[in-house]
């Protein structure tokens, strides 16, 4: 391996940890500042990640075109500038500017969802199923670390402090990949030639030809619709479920780690391969299998200790999911519409989302919480399936 390639590999896998960090710091610090400062309320919560959810649905193509026709290192740089600006937005307590703040960090989230995996693929010019595996470890560590920092920021200080430490970390992580992201591959001339739609058609058009891939699209977007519910009613339903002895926020901090951890683990036994075997949409069938396994525990758990293990399984299998997803895609993806395959992975997981946060919400008002979480796995389950389909030609 050369040292340039060393360097790509080096910023890639280091783009996980920074990406991490961001996200899980601003993540854990706005979610209580949104309730405790301003003052919202569940409805306009669900409202504001119902809009968040729809900016990345509508923007995750468009933004992929922009990588593929003019660069992948320009369009992750405009992503974290995007992001600073959205969680800088987060400071204030008027709705109105949350909601816009949301939307601008929806479209920077999308700037950057395939950007760089596109970049790093093309400048080695090979698969790099690796790099995603070790990346995926690196940002769990990144995640662990966001959220232990706001905890200990809003504790010690303010949970301002902690916005504004997660705003620095999106301005400075893009002024990095502004110095150190170097393309010696660049986008075709021919591509950047021809019409926007062109483009997305082509991508759309990669997206369809495999069957690895379809299979992986399909099971995304059922594994969005049915993840809403989980994510959104997982903390309702290990409180009712009885925390015994600490306060529900150190109890659902302390699970997080402990799924961080596993996660982490976990990753490091992962392989990814996609050899045309489908080995690839198989290893992802397992894994949204257990994934349905953790949901149904915490959904039918008679004590907090069943619930808060199918939890921690949950989230081990969910997180371990997607450098599998991301490999499959990635491999299969021609070189000029790469970014625009990827976003197209994205949107399927939005779509799901979109979908599924409303219909899944309406189950749990007109049942209970508990059966609509054992809906969202049985819908996981019905996405591994369709992942375990048995392999036919592409």
């Amino acid at each position: 391996m050369t040292g340039e390639e060393r360097r790509v590999g080096r910023l890639f896998v280091g783009l996980g940890g920074a990406f991490g960090f961001t996200m899980s710091c601003f993540g854990a610090a706005a979610t209580v500042a949104w309730v405790t400062e301003a003052g919202l309320s569940p409805t306009q919560l669900i409202a504001m990640g119902a809009v968040m959810e729809l900016t990345v649905l509508l923007t995750e193509v468009p933004t992929g075109v922009v990588a593929d026709r003019h660069s992948r290192k320009w369009a992750t740089v405009i992503g974290y500038l995007l992001f600073a600006v959205g969680i800088a937005g987060s400071l204030s307590t008027s709705f109105v500017v949350l909601v816009a703040a949301q939307v601008v960090w929806g479209v920077g989230f999308t700037f950057q969802s395939g950007a760089p995996t596109a970049w790093a693929t093309d400048q080695l010019g090979r698969n790099i199923d690796d790099l995603l595996v070790r990346q995926a470890r690196v940002r769990t560590i990144g995640v662990a670390s966001g959220a232990v920092a706001a905890g200990l920021l809003g504790w010690v200080f303010d949970l301002r402090v902690a916005l504004v430490v997660a705003t620095c970390s999106a301005l400075v992580t893009g002024l990095a990949v502004a110095v150190l992201m170097v393309e010696r591959v660049r986008p075709d001339p021919a591509t950047r030639a021809e019409s926007p739609w062109r483009t997305a058609a082509d991508g759309w058009r990669a997206t369809t030809r495999h069957r690895s891939v379809r299979i992986v699209m399909a099971a995304v977007f059922l594994a969005g619709f049915g993840s809403e519910v989980i994510d959104r009613l997982f903390v309702f339903r290990l409180v009712d479920l009885g925390v015994p002895r600490v306060e529900p926020v150190v109890a659902v901090a302390a699970l997080g780690l402990v799924g961080h951890g596993v996660t982490w683990l976990a990753l490091g036994r992962l392989r990814t391969g996609d050899d045309g075997s489908g080995h690839g949409p198989r290893a992802l069938g397992a894994g949204l299998a257990v994934t349905a396994v953790g949901g149904l525990a915490l959904a039918v758990a008679a004590s907090f200790w069943i619930g808060a293990a199918g939890f921690v399984l949950y989230v081990t299998a969910r997180q371990t999911v997607r450098p599998i997803e991301i490999a499959v895609v990635n491999r299969h993806a021609p070189s000029n519409e790469r970014a625009t395959v990827l976003s197209f992975h994205g949107q399927a997981d939005a779509f799901g989302q979109v979908l599924g946060g409303p219909t899944m919400v309406l189950v749990a008002a007109l049942t209970t919480a508990p059966i609509a979480i054992a809906i969202g796995a049985a819908v996981f389950a019905a996405a591994g399936l369709v992942a375990a389909a048995p392999a036919g030609s592409e």
